[in-house]
């Protein structure tokens, strides 16, 4: 499988940067509250090297150990839904061999479309376009 490069710094990186320094100056007073205390201006440099900082080890584990995008989310709520509905039909008495068997080969399908989910199915965005482009 390729996998997408992604960029590390984003715009919301960036945003998220700007706004954790703007949290850390705000700290900056109470930790210092003497005006003319010479460590003050070091803290208010110090401010968004942390941010950066911080910002960079929070990317760094979202991307070390991934998060699911929305539409995988949303099929694995799916698969766990249609897996819990094929258990129930399983244990009902009433059902013929045939249609059990059938039953446990989607169950058996569908497990394994659950392990997987970000591995070998990909789950495209509705936003983007398909190529299924008649040539006829």
């Amino acid at each position: 499988m390729i996998e997408e490069k992604k960029p590390f710094i984003s715009a919301k990186n960036s945003a998220a940067t700007g706004g954790l320094g703007a949290l850390l100056t705000t700290l900056v007073p109470p930790l210092l509250p003497d005006a003319d205390d010479p460590w003050r201006p070091a803290l208010y440099a110090l401010a968004p090297i942390l941010s950066a900082i911080i910002t960079y080890f929070m990317n760094w584990v979202i991307n070390r150990h991934g998060l699911e995008t929305p539409a995988e989310a949303s099929l694995r709520n799916r698969s766990e839904r249609d897996l819990k509905n094929i258990d129930k039909q399983l244990l009902s008495p009433n059902i013929s061999p045939a249609f059990r068997v059938e039953l446990l080969k989607d169950r058996e399908k569908t497990v394994r479309q659950l392990v997987n989910i970000g591995k070998t199915v990909q789950v495209a965005d509705a936003s983007s376009p398909t190529d299924t482009v008649d040539t006829e």
